[in-house]
């Protein structure tokens, strides 16, 4: 939303220069159309499609944390198509800590057949892509300090 925020306001900005405010209708609209019924898909080719679970995958990602590092309930939410730690528990933890955990979720995440790639905050802004690369979509949408912990392809 960021960008979009900015984009329009450079067309706003840039619209008084050919027409006068009080003369200026603006209508915005958007058509994102609608994706077919996931259930639908095998039966058109596409044996794969599956419904995801946010629910599922973030108890899943705490199991994995319980037993590996003795840490319940890190991962505390999701909101498409990023993955939240508890930022309050997060900062207790050393560095090194803190990377192995983002390494080893990204790990698990990568396992599950509905993430087709993950990444760490960090990791992605790091990646260099054209842009019209996949990844850089992505990018795109990262605002720090408002942005999740993971970021995942599903």
């Amino acid at each position: 939303l960021y960008h979009l925020d900015r984009d329009l306001g450079t067309f706003f900005d840039s619209l008084s220069t050919y027409a006068r405010p009080e003369e200026t209708l603006i209508a915005l609209t958007a058509d994102h159309g609608v994706f077919p019924v996931l259930e639908t898909l095998p039966a058109r080719g596409i044996p794969f499609a599956r419904r995801a679970s946010a629910p599922q995958l973030i108890d899943a990602m705490n199991a994995v944390l319980a037993e590996e590092f003795g840490i319940e309930k890190l991962v505390i939410g999701y909101i498409s198509p990023q993955f939240y730690l508890d930022q309050s528990r997060i900062t207790q933890l050393n560095a090194e800590t803190h990377q192995a955990i983002l390494a080893r979720l990204i790990e698990f995440l990568k396992t599950q057949p509905v993430v087709r790639d993950a990444w760490s905050y960090e990791e992605i802004l790091r990646i260099p892509c054209p842009t019209d690369d996949i990844r850089q979509l992505y990018k795109n949408q990262l605002y720090f300090g408002r942005s999740g912990d993971i970021i995942v392809q599903v």
